[in-house]
């Protein structure tokens, strides 16, 4: 039955919260992909990855295990009462959690070619890059620490490795892959 001012849809039912389950329902039932789940990507044959491409990868992952280590460390540091507060140091061990997390995210982007990868890679190793610059010795401590070392060697690592010409060519040529198989799958 219609009533005034429900739409034109079978059984004539207005658009409800929870009307999702039933087209749903209706969808399967008709055979149609869910609504709810992404499609599958389609299978692409990706080019053979440079030496320079993994070794970004190895480089995102050391930064993600390194973060991991932090976030360790805050727990232990807040556990044992050596540091400040308990819950600041596991608010901080939590995000550290969340960064790392990231780290491994986009090593995986990177090495499946996807297109967020590259700009994700490369705007997180610019920040590192200025965290790097902001507790560089003589400004944070007086001694040129891990601190400031170790972020800095792997930005600029990371930066020359996704910028070198063998790295540039693969992804673009991956990314293209994936677009063309992205058009005969549609």
């Amino acid at each position: 039955m219609n009533r005034p001012g429900n739409s034109d849809r079978p059984g004539g039912g207005a658009s409800r919260p929870g009307d999702w389950r039933r087209e749903e329902r209706e969808r399967r039932k008709r055979g149609e992909p869910s609504a709810l789940q992404p499609a599958q990507r389609p299978e692409v044959d990706l080019p053979r990855r440079p030496l320079s491409l993994v070794g970004a990868v190895v480089t995102m992952v050391i930064q993600g295990v390194a973060l991991l280590v932090a976030a360790g460390i805050y727990v232990y540091t807040g556990l044992t009462g050596a540091g400040s507060s308990l819950g600041s140091l596991v608010g901080l061990a939590l995000m550290f959690l969340l960064m790392s997390a990231s780290m491994f995210g986009i090593a995986n982007g990177l090495w499946k070619y996807r297109r967020w990868a590259r700009p994700a890679a490369v705007a997180w190793n610019v920040l590192l890059l200025f965290f790097a610059w902001s507790v560089r010795p003589g400004v944070f401590s007086e001694s040129g620490d891990y601190m400031f070392w170790g972020p800095l060697i792997l930005g600029i690592e990371m930066l020359v490795l996704m910028f070198l010409p063998a790295t540039l060519r693969a992804y673009d040529e991956g990314l293209r892959r994936q677009d063309e198989a992205a058009q005969r799958g549609a």
